[in-house]
């Protein structure tokens, strides 16, 4: 009998042609099937834990970027103080290096240059052409308005200053 019951079990599992009437003296196995119960309430609480931790991932992930930056940031302040010192010391050299009596002492021992008499004078002779004539002539006039503005510009000052006392 439990032979005809493994055979009527392995018909059930086979193709479509083991589906026949049975044959008579066998037994068939009809086996349930039983559904699971989906519990939603967990599936929620497993999806909002992994979100949890995915978003505290994120939080140290950027904790750590702002630690980074906060130590290049701290690096390059030092490597901007160096360079303002180095610029401050370059400074000095070139005022150092401009400066009159730098240029008066290399022109006289480097260049063989000498300070002249105060009683030597040089002429020199000069020919005045048309154009410098015009040009001329303009600004006597343009510093004749400019001597007028400033007159007026002084009156005016004055008049304030005595309204004031």
């Amino acid at each position: 009998m439990q032979q005809a019951e493994a055979r009527a079990y392995k018909s059930h599992r086979g193709t479509a042609a083991d589906y026949s009437a049975p044959v008579q003296g066998e037994t068939i196995v009809i086996r349930k099937i039983r559904k699971r119960k989906v519990n939603y309430g967990r599936k929620i609480l497993v999806k909002a834990g992994m979100l949890v931790f995915v978003y505290a991932l994120l939080l140290v992930f950027l904790c750590c970027q702002s630690a980074v930056l906060s130590y290049q940031i701290e690096d390059l302040e030092k490597e901007v103080k160096k360079l303002e010192a180095s610029y401050q010391r370059t400074e000095y050299q070139i005022s150092q290096q401009s400066s009159l009596a730098r240029v008066e002492q290399v022109a006289v021992n480097e260049l063989g240059m000498y300070k002249p008499d105060a009683g030597v004078f040089v002429s020199v002779e000069y020919q005045p052409s048309a154009k410098d004539i015009q040009l001329a002539s303009g600004d006597v006039q343009a510093s004749s308005k400019v001597n007028r503005e400033n007159a007026l510009y002084k009156i005016y000052r004055n008049l304030v200053q005595l309204a004031n006392k």
